[in-house]
């Protein structure tokens, strides 16, 4: 070779000039890796972030999506996301099956509860209507007063057209327009005798008719006994003039095994004072009075045992005297105290008659009151009326009831009427 062609180019041997040349191009390799590593550190940051705000990390979505770890390097197969795919297509099929049961008995519920309301509208108007018709029914039983003359003879004279009701009231409320005295519970051996609920009378009124505490005082009796009462109840108003006039009661059977004995004594008060006869066909009425008396009240042994202690006191009354004995009376505040009430306001309810036994201290207060029915038949409004009533009984003033002049403590049995609306 000669000396020119190993100088090569500029003096520099083509061999030193394949050697720049590598070495330019190797540095060209090292400047292009330094910019995609930049480019890839940045992608991936943009990635971190976007995975943070979005709550997912990165090693969760991994896991996730390759829970057995068949990923290799940054690359997972295609295979692994369409299963994934497909898994959470049929979770979102069972979600979407389960958020339409969830839907149909959310329905259901408020179906539900749809038809709780209109079952509790339906049983206070199907109170109101049995009320109502409870008072057409005693109007029916009573008859239309008349202007007959009276004196129209033994057996015949207990009737609006020959004799006046003793205890006649001013009812707007209600087409009867008496009080019924006592009500008469009838036994297959004896009768049991009580207060009845009254609209408008008292005890006050009560102790003033002949007779009446000491039927209901003797309770439990004999038939003969119950007939020998009703006539001392009965003559004043039999002799009466220029017009005579009659009481009322309500016969009730309370467990009569012979219709002979039921007709033979309802035959025998007929005679003496006009009864409103009420057997269970009678329903709703005679539901209502007949939890007026204790479910053993007709239980001849137990009748039995207080007939023969009956006896035994009866033969100290020979030996002993009585004190004199007063009742406890009510003050006439209740209204004022009833109608002032906070919570008497929109409340929409009918007539309605409450019957309390209420415990009257020697100060003359009220330290106990009780309902003497069963509050599971009032309905929600007849309840409220009822809390009301009770609270203004304890706010009212009483006069104690005196034994020998002395105060002592009591039980009153108090009726009180609330008519329609009162507290609308």
């Amino acid at each position: 070779m000669s000396k020119s062609s190993r100088e090569g180019l500029f003096g520099i041997t083509l061999t030193e000039l394949v050697i720049i040349l590598f070495f330019i191009m190797l540095l060209l390799a090292i400047f292009r890796i330094e910019k995609v590593e930049d480019e890839r550190d940045t992608v991936e940051e943009e990635l971190i972030r976007t995975q943070n705000e979005n709550g997912i990390a990165t090693s969760t979505l991994i896991n996730w999506i390759d829970p057995n770890g068949y990923m290799i390097g940054d690359f997972i197969s295609i295979t692994i996301i369409e299963e994934k795919i497909k898994e959470l297509v049929e979770k979102q099929g069972v979600l979407s099956a389960r958020e339409e049961e969830l839907v149909a008995l959310a329905g259901q519920a408020a179906e539900a509860d749809r038809l709780k309301a209109e079952k509790q509208k339906l049983e206070e108007e199907m109170q109101e209507l049995e009320e109502e018709m409870q008072e057409l029914q005693e109007a029916l039983n009573a008859e239309n007063e008349s202007l007959g003359k009276g004196d129209c003879g033994e057996g015949f004279w207990v009737t609006p057209k020959c004799a006046d009701n003793c205890w006649a009231i001013n009812n707007p409320d209600g087409s009867r327009q008496y009080d019924y005295l006592i009500d008469i519970g009838v036994c297959e051996s004896y009768v049991v005798v009580q207060e009845s609920q009254w609209i408008e009378k008292t005890d006050y009124d009560f102790s003033q008719v002949k007779g009446a505490d000491a039927i209901v005082n003797k309770r439990q009796m004999s038939r003969k006994e119950l007939y020998d009462m009703l006539d001392v109840i009965k003559e004043p108003g039999y002799q009466l003039e220029p017009k005579q006039c009659f009481h009322a009661v309500r016969l009730i059977d309370l467990g009569t095994k012979s219709i002979d004995v039921w007709e033979r004594t309802a035959k025998q008060v007929n005679g003496r004072v006009m009864p409103l006869v009420l057997t269970k066909s009678n329903g709703s009425t005679f539901r209502s009075v007949r939890q007026r008396f204790n479910d053993d009240v007709c239980d001849d042994e137990l009748f039995k045992s207080q007939f023969k202690e009956s006896a035994v006191k009866d033969l100290d009354k020979n030996t002993k005297s009585l004190p004199v004995i007063t009742r406890a009376k009510m003050y006439p505040n209740f209204s004022y105290n009833f109608t002032n009430n906070k919570d008497c306001k929109d409340i929409r309810s009918s007539t309605v008659i409450f019957e309390f036994e209420i415990t009257v201290n020697e100060s003359g207060e009220a330290s106990r009151v009780k309902y003497s029915d069963n509050i599971d038949n009032l309905s929600k409004s007849q309840r409220k009326l009822l809390d009301i009533a009770k609270e203004a009984l304890y706010q009212t003033k009483y006069t104690p009831a005196l034994s020998d002049g002395r105060a002592i403590e009591s039980v009153l049995r108090q009726p009180i009427k609330l008519p329609r609306g009162v507290c609308q």
